[in-house]
């Protein structure tokens, strides 16, 4: 459960990393800011889509752990489906954020700057749980070292299946 916690972790981290290295090659002048600015029909493609976009991926990654064939797989084969499904989840948040930041600082639209804040808002938030999770196990593991023995352990790892997978 480490690994997965640390790769969804790194995932997150490295998506803020390279949203950073965008914002510091356009505020340095190293790429132009504005260089897309002039062509109105793109931009406002790009900006319906981006909307779109955001629109969609939000209300999917926030209910993908309730579907069917997710809950099953996590239900089979936990840490295996839980990466994968977590890493899905993510990168539906982190993609279309770099990509308007990317987007704000070619057409220097305020309208991408706001849909980054929102999608990388809420990226955080399933970040905080990420980290809120691992410190609840470690709570969940201290208790039941302190109960000591198999029945609670066994007791313990019932509860928390249940509770980890919304049931």
């Amino acid at each position: 459960m480490q690994k997965t916690r640390k790769v969804l972790l790194a995932v997150l981290w490295c998506s803020c990393a390279l949203a950073g290295f965008l914002i510091i090659i356009f505020e340095t002048g190293i790429w132009m800011p504005g260089a897309l600015s002039g062509n109105a029909k793109t931009e406002f493609a790009l900006t319906v889509s981006m909307e779109l976009l955001t629109l969609l991926v939000i209300p999917l990654s926030l209910w993908l752990f309730k579907w069917r064939r997710v809950d099953e797989s996590l239900r089979k084969n936990k840490e295996k489906a839980l990466l994968r499904w977590g890493l899905l989840r993510l990168l539906m948040l982190c993609l279309p954020f770099m990509a308007c930041v990317l987007l704000y600082y070619l057409f220097v639209s305020a309208n991408f700057g706001f849909l980054a804040i929102v999608v990388i808002g809420l990226a955080a938030l399933i970040g905080y749980f990420v980290i809120q999770s691992n410190n609840a196990d470690d709570k969940r593991l201290r208790e039941c070292e302190a109960q000591g023995g198999v029945m609670a352990l066994n007791e313990l790892a019932n509860q928390a299946s249940t509770t980890d997978l919304g049931q």
